[in-house]
C-alpha cells in the first residue's frame, strides 16, 4: 500500500523531521544516497551524467554524483549556474564539496558539448526541478537538456523525486518533460503520478524510504492510498464451491427510461458480468420495458408505472419496499431521468433497509432538490445500511454546489468534506474522472489503474453495474461484518479500466464503447483475482 502526499504536506513533513532532529541538510543527503544505489542496482555501472538544477532537487543530483564517485564510479555533473552561485544554501554546500572532490563538473555547457557529455553516458540522472516546479514550461537551458536527452539520447534516465517538467501535484506536463526509465519518489507518491498522462514519464515508480522512523507520521499525513492491483484483488468476493444463485449475491437496478433505456441495460448487464447470482431490473412501461426485455435473455425485467414522457411517475416508489425484500443491493440511477418520479424512488430508496448504489440521475435528482449543498445538509445521505455514491465531476459539483473542479485534488478535497459532513462508516463517495478515488471516514484509496479508452458514452453505467455487483457479493460473504465500501470502490475502478485495456486490444483504443467492456469485465475480474492468489503464494 503506497502513500501519497501533496507538496505541502511533504514539505510540513521536512519541516516536522527537522524538527525532530532530521536537518534538510540530512534528508537532501539522503536522497542523494538512495539516488545513487537505485541507479547502480537498476542500470549498473556507468558512466554517469548527474544533471542539477539551482534547487534543492539539484542538492540531491550533487549527493548523488559523490556517492557514485565514491564507489568508484565514472561520474559527470552538468549544472546551469556555477556552484558558488546555487541559491539554495545546503545545496550550494554540496555543490562546493563536489568541487573539492575535484568531480568533473561541466557549466551551461554548449550544445555540442553536452550532446557530446550525454552520448557518451549509459545513465543520466535528472536532478534539474522537483516538487517545486509549477510552470508551463522548463527554463532554459533545462528546457534544451530534457529535449535533447529525449530525443537523441540512449541513455537510461532515473529522476529523482520527479521527472522534470511534471508538476508533482497536478500531473501536468511541460512541453518539455523528462521520459525516465524509473522515478525515485521521495517519502511516497505523488498525485500527479496517478494520472494517466503522467504514467509514459515515470518508468518504473521507486519509493525512497528515507526516513523510516517517519512512516506513521507519512501515514497521518497521506491525502490519500493506492494499493496495488494485487493487493486490491484480495477484497474481491470469493466464489465458493457451494454457490448458489442467492448466495452469489442478488442486485436489483432501478434505471431507465423511454429515452436512456440502453443505460439500464448496460448496468444489468455489468452487474451479472462482474459475477451477481441474480440480477434484475426495473424500468418504466412503455419503451424501455420493451427494449429491455429485448436485449435481456437472463435479466428479468419488471415494469412500473411511467408519465407520458417516459420516465417513472411518483407511484413507481409505492412498489419498491416489495421489490427490494431479500435484495443484497440496488442499484439506481441510470438514465432515470430527473423527474419528480425519479425524486421520489431515490427518498425512497434511501428510506428502506438496504445496500445502495446511487448513479448518474439518482445524485443528479437529489442536486436538484436541495437548496443547500449536501455538505451543509447531509442527513439525507445517513442511513444504517451502505450507501456508495459514484458521481463524476459535474455531478460532484452539483452535490457540493460547487464549480466543476478540473484537478484531482480539488475533487478529492470535495468528496472527503461530503464523507466528513455524513459521517458514517456505512458511506462512501466513488470520485469518478481521469483520477478516481473510494472515499470514506476510513480511508481514501486510489486505484492503480485508469484507462481514458473509457471516457465514453455508458461506461460509467457498466462501472456501476461491476460496484454492485461486487458489493452485493461481499454482503452475502461478510456474515454482518463491515465491508470495506472504499476499497470496493477503488476494485471496481480497477476492473473497469482493465476490462477496456482487454476491449481496447480487440477492437483499439479510439473504437472502444461501453458495450465492449461487458465481454471484459469478468474477465478482468478473474485476471486480477489471479493475481491476487499468486501474491499470497509468494508470500
Amino acid at each position: 500500500m503506497s502513500e501519497i502526499l501533496s507538496t505541502s504536506e511533504i514539505r510540513a513533513l521536512e519541516d516536522s523531521l527537522e524538527a525532530q532532529g532530521t536537518s534538510k541538510k540530512e534528508l537532501m543527503k539522503l536522497a542523494g544516497e538512495h539516488g545513487a544505489l537505485v541507479a547502480i542496482q537498476e542500470f549498473g555501472g556507468g558512466p554517469f551524467v548527474v544533471l542539477c538544477g539551482s534547487g534543492n532537487n539539484g542538492g540531491d543530483g550533487w549527493v548523488c554524483a559523490d556517492q557514485l564517485a565514491l564507489r568508484g564510479y565514472e561520474v559527470s555533473i552538468i549544472t546551469a549556474v556555477r556552484p558558488e552561485e546555487i541559491k539554495s544554501e545546503i545545496a550550494r554546500e554540496q555543490a562546493l564539496h563536489a568541487v573539492e572532490v575535484g568531480l568533473p563538473i561541466y557549466v551551461n555547457p554548449q550544445k555540442e558539448e553536452f550532446e557530446k557529455l550525454i552520448s557518451a553516458a549509459d545513465t543520466i540522472i535528472d536532478a534539474i526541478v522537483g516538487i517545486g516546479f509549477t510552470a508551463t514550461e522548463l527554463k532554459e537551458p533545462y528546457k534544451s537538456w530534457v529535449r535533447s536527452i529525449n530525443e537523441q539520447s540512449f541513455a537510461k534516465i532515473l529522476s529523482i523525486d520527479v521527472p522534470s517538467g511534471m508538476n508533482a501535484e497536478s500531473g501536468s506536463l511541460a512541453e518539455d518533460c523528462m521520459l525516465a526509465d524509473v522515478t525515485l519518489s521521495i517519502f511516497a507518491l505523488k498525485p500527479g503520478f496517478l494520472r494517466s498522462q503522467s504514467k509514459k514519464y515515470l518508468g518504473e515508480l521507486v519509493i525512497a524510504d528515507i526516513a523510516q522512523d517517519a512512516q506513521e507520521e507519512i501515514i497521518k499525513r497521506s491525502i490519500a492510498r493506492r494499493p496495488s492491483s494485487k493487493e486490491l484483488a484480495s477484497y474481491m468476493p470469493k466464489l465458493q464451491v457451494d454457490a448458489n444463485k442467492y448466495s452469489r449475491g442478488t442486485v436489483l437496478v432501478v434505471a431507465g427510461s423511454e429515452l436512456f433505456a440502453g443505460a439500464a441495460i448496460l448496468a444489468a448487464k455489468a452487474a451479472e458480468r462482474s459475477g451477481a447470482g441474480y440480477v434484475r431490473l426495473v424500468v418504466p412501461q412503455g419503451r424501455a420495458e420493451t427494449q429491455a426485455r429485448a436485449h435481456l435473455t437472463s435479466i428479468p425485467v419488471i415494469a412500473l408505472p411511467a408519465n407520458a414522457d417516459g420516465t417513472f411517475a411518483e407511484s413507481a416508489a409505492s412498489y419498491l419496499e416489495a421489490l427490494t425484500r431479500n435484495i443484497s443491493c440496488v442499484l439506481a440511477g441510470p438514465g432515470m431521468g430527473q423527474g419528480e418520479g425519479s425524486y421520489q424512488i431515490v427518498k425512497e430508496l434511501l428510506n428502506l433497509d438496504c445496500p445502495l448504489v446511487l448513479d448518474a440521475d439518482a445524485l443528479n435528482v437529489i442536486a436538484k432538490h436541495q437548496d443547500d449543498s449536501l455538505v451543509q445538509n447531509p442527513y439525507i445521505l445517513r442511513r444504517q445500511m451502505p450507501l456508495v455514491l459514484t458521481p463524476h465531476p459535474k455531478e460532484l459539483s452539483r452535490m457540493c454546489k460547487t464549480e466543476v473542479k478540473e484537478q484531482f485534488l480539488d475533487r478529492l478535497k470535495d468528496a472527503k468534506e461530503l464523507v466528513w459532513a455524513v459521517n458514517s462508516p456505512e458511506f462512501c463517495v466513488l470520485t469518478k474522472g481521469d483520477m478516481s478515488a473510494g472515499v470514506s471516514i476510513e480511508a481514501s484509496i486510489i486505484p492503480e489503474l485508469s484507462n481514458p479508452a473509457n471516457a465514453k458514452a455508458g461506461s460509467g453505467d457498466v462501472l456501476a453495474g461491476c460496484l454492485a455487483s461486487l458489493l452485493a457479493q461481499s454482503i452475502e460473504q461478510a456474515h454482518h461484518k463491515h465491508v470495506s465500501l472504499e476499497k470496493l470502490a477503488a476494485l471496481a475502478s480497477n476492473a473497469h479500466a482493465l476490462a477496456a485495456d482487454y476491449a481496447s486490444d480487440r477492437v483499439g483504443i479510439h473504437g472502444m464503447c461501453a458495450e465492449d467492456l461487458l465481454s471484459s469485465i469478468g474477465v478482468a475480474l478473474d485476471a486480477l483475482e489471479y493475481q491476487a492468489q499468486e501474491n499470497l503464494t509468494e508470500e
